[in-house]
């Protein structure tokens, strides 16, 4: 999740463009490494930016708040619904980014090997009752 101050940060350190039709633009030239959006946004807006940032590869995030409460996150007198990121400045609003990438593979990383280690008592225990059932089988016999 991204952060309010990390935002800021960013805003008032690096390079951010502020605005749907400025954001589209940099995500076409391929300058954004990452893309926010209020989610009080119109949903058309919401599936465009998601439409084109995923064909472009792009994250986005959608910030917790509405329009003017990022806006205020940014540090200006107006609305923001959109902006994207080009340079994050003294911000680790990137470096977050792949910190949550790098914990999520890991998570799954564990989920997987979890199942497979799952998945083998499972087969260890059918062998264990194959095995009694063979015993019985050969004591009624016996």
């Amino acid at each position: 999740m991204i952060q309010s101050n990390d935002i800021r940060l960013a805003v008032d350190s690096g390079e951010v463009l502020l605005g749907v039709k400025q954001v589209i633009k940099s995500i076409k030239d391929n300058s954004a490494k990452l893309v926010i959006t209020a989610n009080k946004n119109k949903q058309d807006t919401l599936n465009d930016l998601k439409y084109i940032t995923d064909i472009s590869n792009i994250k986005l995030e959608i910030f917790k708040g509405n329009s003017s409460e990022l806006g205020a996150v940014c540090g200006k007198p107006y609305s923001v619904s959109t902006l994207s990121i080009i340079n994050p400045g003294d911000s680790s609003i990137l470096n977050n980014e792949e910190e949550n990438k790098d914990k999520q593979q890991k998570e799954e990383d564990t989920i997987t090997i979890q199942e497979e280690l799952d998945e083998v008592k499972e087969e260890n225990n059918k062998e264990d009752s194959n095995k009694e059932v063979k015993e019985e089988n050969n004591q009624k016999s016996d």
